[in-house]
């Protein structure tokens, strides 16, 4: 599964992320994650967000690089 950041972006400097798994390629996730005319999704922070899809200006997808630390001795 691949884990990617959708953004959608409502303005210039205004946007909500959603973080999602697919095994789709990022064309595919953008495409499937914005084809529906309401969006409504949880985010990590547990607040629930909705809106239509005719008020996004701009869909961004991005790799969500999950950042590991690694302690040695």
């Amino acid at each position: 599964m691949n884990k990617y950041k959708i953004r959608y972006h409502f303005s210039n400097d205004f946007y909500v992320t959603r973080e999602v798994e697919s095994e789709f390629d990022k064309t595919s996730a953008a495409m499937r994650f914005s084809e529906e005319e309401r969006i409504t999704f949880e985010d990590k922070r547990g607040d629930l967000l909705s809106f239509f899809m005719r008020d996004v200006k701009l869909v961004t997808v991005e790799d969500d690089k999950v950042n590991t630390v690694k302690a040695g001795f």
